[in-house]
């Protein structure tokens, strides 16, 4: 009737606006945001919000109603559809992602062998020298948002029919054949949802970044509004006699040989799809990349002939003879093997004597498939799929026991094995403790070793996820450290009387490591500190005079203690000469 309605984007009201300078708050939602505006029935309007994610229905007379609270905090689009029924579409923070904001547009992309001038020929790049260490990839598109799409039944029944992760839906359409429109904010692609099987299809990838709007004619077609770059796009009924779609580039994250293309797909009679691939050593595709492969056009596939490299990406040729009917693909598989890269020994810590560590508790993890679809992984990808998550171990004392623990890593994501040698300083060969070890730590009893300063080795391994041949190993030497179980040994005290006192004198030695503390009690007293002739304990074999002021009467029994730089420790006593008092 010529009303318009506008929502703010603050503070959440409806205005109501009949003519120029005639405006009103028909209604505040108390919401953070009004995000979405549509015509409802009898007049009424329908808005969605952002803040508590709400989809209202206000009267003509400003009445408002809750119909639903979206599962998300942001109602992105509205659609009403036939049966009373209303679509909505809400976004917001996936799990472990960041809140959704507006993309940057993409840079502009790189010509196709198609828009390359006429007489000008790729230039031919010399190969370049695969990277050693996997480089982390950034973040995809979209990453940290997620879309999901609800039906609300006219009894108010909310039911989700479709949500992907890394996805941005900012609007909504019904095709003449029933099926949902919606239109992405991330890459400019329009899918096709069918509301009752929740799956959804790839109808048309936009060159704008968002596609904003959508709105179907009443000739059946569809008209799309594109956003970064701004654009206004429409869909007719007619199917194209060909199209293409280039996959996403994916990284093999290390220099990987390449085995076989395969896809899933629906072909009428009169349709074909046609499958190419090419690979490089660049995140963007660039002249150093492979021309791509001669077209394949079995469903099963073949063996993809391409160079080795670190980077794959595939484009697929959809044709329909006749325009009557379309192709669809379902699922491209792209089968590699990442070169082998050597593990890494990061650190090795030995523990003090007596400490050894226990295994922990294990519980079984669910492994998860691979998200994106881009690419069937490869032995080593699998293998990081399938590896346990390490655990820390836990230590315990064991008085003839002792510990070391080690960090490794495999760039590959491969299950390792470890072997544990040793050798004494000065010794030349090393002796193997133990072998193909999984956990990263060890214990064994120090008693089996003489006293004697010793170096540990521990080698690393990937062959559980290499086939023979083709493992790969790395080794790391520990620090040096001192095993020494022998206590030290008191000679023989020589004991003199003088006056109400009496002068005791002795030696401690040890045979590898200094001398610790030296203590002594008379008649079962409180320990007393003995102190070397020199003043300090220092050396493997130190004396002592230790002189006792006042000796009780009677029978007179000192008890020497003495413990080496290990702990290890000795106890003797003595009896003192009979007082001639």
């Amino acid at each position: 009737k010529g009303t318009l309605y506008a929502g703010t984007g603050t503070q959440g009201k409806l205005f109501k606006v009949t003519g120029p300078g005639k405006g009103e708050v028909l209604a505040d939602t108390e919401e953070t945001h009004i995000r979405v505006l549509a015509m409802g029935e009898n007049g009424t309007i329908l808005a969605g919000t952002d803040g508590k994610g709400t989809v209202f229905e206000v009267t003509p007379a400003g009445k408002t109603r809750v119909l639903a609270t979206a599962p998300m905090p942001e109602v992105t689009a509205l659609l009403p559809g036939p049966a009373k029924r209303i679509y909505f579409a809400a976004a917001g923070q996936s799990r472990g992602g960041s809140r959704p904001s507006a993309p940057a547009p993409p840079p502009p992309p790189r010509p196709s062998e198609e828009e390359r001038p006429a007489g000008q020929q790729p230039q031919e790049a010399a190969p370049q020298q695969p990277p050693t260490q996997p480089v982390p990839s950034p973040p995809p598109a979209g990453a940290g948002v997620e879309s999901r799409i609800v039906a609300l039944d006219q009894d108010g029944y909310a039911r989700e029919i479709w949500s992907q992760p890394g996805e941005l839906i900012l609007s909504l359409a019904l095709d003449a054949d029933g099926n949902l429109l919606a239109g992405g904010g991330v890459d400019g692609k329009i899918l096709r949802i069918d509301p009752t099987r929740s799956d959804s299809s790839l109808l048309q990838k936009t060159d704008s970044s968002q596609v904003s709007a959508l709105l179907r004619e009443p000739d059946g077609s569809i008209l799309a509004a594109g956003s970064n770059l701004g654009a206004l796009y429409r869909l007719g009924g007619k199917v194209a006699l060909e199209g293409t779609f280039q996959s996403p580039v994916h990284d093999a994250r290390v220099f990987s040989g390449w085995g076989t293309a395969s896809w899933r797909g629906i072909t009428p009679s009169g349709t074909a799809i046609s499958m190419q691939v090419r690979t490089g050593n660049t995140a963007e595709p660039d002249s150093s990349w492979s021309d791509w492969s001669a077209p394949m056009s079995a469903a099963q596939g073949g063996p993809i002939d391409r160079p080795k490299g670190r980077y794959v990406q595939w484009k697929a040729t959809l044709k329909s003879d006749s325009g009557k009917s379309s192709p669809k693909l379902g699922e491209v598989a792209i089968s590699y093997l990442p070169r082998n890269l050597p593990p890494e020994v990061k650190s090795i810590e030995i523990q003090s004597p007596g400490v050894i560590y226990q295994k922990p508790n294990r519980t079984a993890g669910a492994t998860a498939a691979p998200a994106d679809g881009a690419a069937t992984p490869g032995r080593g990808d699998r293998e990081k799929a399938s590896a346990k998550p390490s655990q820390q171990p836990r230590s315990q004392n064991d008085r003839d026991g002792r510990g070391a623990q080690w960090g490794a890593t495999d760039p590959n994501g491969d299950n390792l094995v470890y072997s544990i040698y040793y050798r004494g300083t000065d010794e030349k060969e090393w002796k193997l403790m133990e072998s193909d070890l999984t956990d990263p730590f060890f214990s064994w009893d120090e008693t089996s070793l003489a006293d004697g300063t010793y170096l540990l080795r521990v080698v690393a391994d990937d062959s559980p996820s290499n086939p023979e041949g083709a493992a790969l190993s790395a080794e790391r030497l520990s620090d040096p450290f001192d095993v020494d179980n022998n206590p030290p040994s008191i000679s023989e005290v020589r004991a003199a009387l003088s006056g109400q006192g009496a002068t005791i004198e002795f030696e401690v030695s040890d045979t590898f490591s200094n001398v610790g503390d030296v203590i002594y009690s008379v008649n079962a007293q409180p320990w007393e500190v003995a102190t070397p002739t020199d003043g300090i304990t220092d050396s493997p074999r130190e004396r002592y005079r230790v002189q006792l002021p006042r000796v009780p009467p009677g029978e007179v029994t000192v008890v020497l203690k003495a413990t080496d730089a290990a702990g290890n420790s000795t106890t003797i006593k003595t009896k003192l000469p009979a007082s001639s008092r």
